[in-house]
This record gives structure tokens, C-alpha cells and sequence, in this order.
């Protein structure tokens, strides 16, 4: 068999110069290259650990986002066991963040602080623009907008690419597969709690059978936490999916 070429992890400085280093042709402009990306990288390295261990601590008062993002706020624990309890196996927080100009609410969730580095290293392998980015360790994030009657999301995104970043294991990943039901799970509680009559997911959802496999699979979960918590499949003509309750 041919051997399969490792994909680089672009997290390292090094990944950065074997792929930059053609376009540099002086060896002191290349050393004074190699010096600065590696103390970025260090510098960078310790702004987002410092951000995990402050989220992660027992400490009252306002969160400090590091200019991630703004109006941190922890929401919600998710234990490994039933019903609340066993120990703390990830966190949500909630935000603000902008994405393509627009300003969102945004719901992320982050794994326990042994993880969250490994997750954080994986930054690299989304989009700039991805909104993702201003989550550092997070596993993924729901972004959206709250009214006064209704809560509405946009985006479902994971904050790494697998396929990219090597140093995140299968088994890894497995660990927190369940992060959207999690985090849906948790946005449609808090519309209860906030007397919302309904939670939308926005796109084009009128005919969910004629959907790719991806936007199928997040109506499904989506679909199956509204039934959890007693709302129904408002049904109509728009594009959008709207679960709805009774007041």
C-alpha cells in the first residue's frame, strides 16, 4: 500500500514555515520569521489558556473574554451522569459575537479543561471568518437571536475539522458527540424559563426529506428536543422550522 501522507498540524510555527519558507529568500529574514511565529504562537497559546482556566473557575462576578468575544456568561453545567449529577463533563456559556458583520447570541459549548487546549489547538482548521474562532477550546457553537417571544437559530457549527487537526483523536471527538443535543437542549429550557412560545432554526426546511445528510441529521435533533420539551412542528409554508407551545 502507498504510504498516506500525514496532514501538517498548522497550529505549529514550524507547519507555517515549510509552507512560507520558498517566499522567504534571505536565512536572516527566515530566522527573524521563524522567532516572531514562534512567540505568537506562545503568546497566543497563553492568552487562550489563561481564558479556559478563568471560564472554568469557581470565581463570582462577570467573565473576562479575552476580546474573544463579549458579555460572557456561564449558563449551565453537563454532568457525566443522569439527572444532574457525576462530575462536570463540559460547560455552556453564552456571548456575543459577530459573524460576516452581523452581531450574535451565541451559545457555545466547551469541553472540561484537560480537553479544552486539545480543542483550542484545532482553532486554525476553521475559516477566519468562522465564528467559531472566538470561542478558542470550545467543541462547537449555536449562533442565533432572542426576542422577546421567540428565540431563533442560525448556525450549528463545530469548531474544528477533524480531518485537519491530527492531534484530536476519534476517541476525542466521540467524548463529546452529543454537544448539539446539549446545547439545544439547554436554549430550549431557557425558553421555558423565559415564557418564549417558540424556537425557530432557520433555512430552507419546508421539505426536510429533499435536505443533505447534514441539515437532515440537525432537523432531526432539533425536532427531537422541541418534542422533549412539549413543543410541536408549527406548520405552514416557510423555509424556516419553528417549534412552538402553548402559553
Amino acid at each position: 500500500m502507498p504510504h498516506k501522507k500525514k496532514p501538517k498540524d498548522w497550529t505549529r510555527s514550524d507547519a507555517w514555515m515549510e509552507t512560507l519558507g520558498r517566499f522567504i529568500k534571505s536565512p536572516k529574514q527566515t530566522h527573524l520569521f521563524y522567532r516572531r511565529s514562534l512567540t505568537m504562537a506562545a503568546e497566543e497559546r497563553q492568552k487562550i489558556r489563561k481564558y479556559l482556566v478563568e471560564l472554568w473557575s469557581e470565581q463570582k462576578g462577570g467573565l473576562k473574554s479575552h476580546g474573544f468575544s463579549k458579555n460572557l456568561k456561564r449558563e449551565a453545567f453537563i454532568f457525566s451522569g443522569k439527572q444532574g449529577k457525576g462530575e462536570k463533563k463540559a460547560m455552556i456559556v453564552t456571548a456575543n459575537a459577530k459573524s460576516f458583520g452581523t452581531e450574535y447570541h451565541c451559545w457555545a459549548y466547551y469541553p472540561k479543561p484537560a480537553d479544552a487546549m486539545k480543542f483550542a489547538s484545532a482553532i486554525q482548521t476553521v475559516a477566519n471568518d468562522s465564528p467559531t474562532r472566538n470561542f478558542p477550546g470550545s467543541v462547537g457553537v449555536i449562533l442565533g437571536q432572542v426576542y422577546e417571544n421567540r428565540t431563533e437559530i442560525d448556525y450549528l457549527q463545530g469548531s474544528f475539522s477533524q480531518r485537519k487537526a491530527p492531534n484530536l483523536t476519534r476517541g476525542l471527538v466521540s467524548k463529546y458527540m452529543g454537544w448539539r443535543e446539549q446545547t439545544l437542549n439547554h436554549i430550549f429550557q431557557d425558553a421555558i424559563n423565559k415564557g418564549k412560545q417558540q424556537v425557530a432554526l432557520k433555512g430552507n426546511y419546508q421539505f426536510v426529506k429533499n435536505l443533505d445528510e447534514k441539515s437532515r441529521r440537525q432537523a432531526k435533533i432539533f425536532l427531537k428536543i422541541a418534542k422533549r420539551h412539549g413543543f410541536k412542528r408549527k406548520k405552514g409554508r416557510g423555509l424556516e422550522l419553528i417549534a412552538e407551545r402553548k402559553i
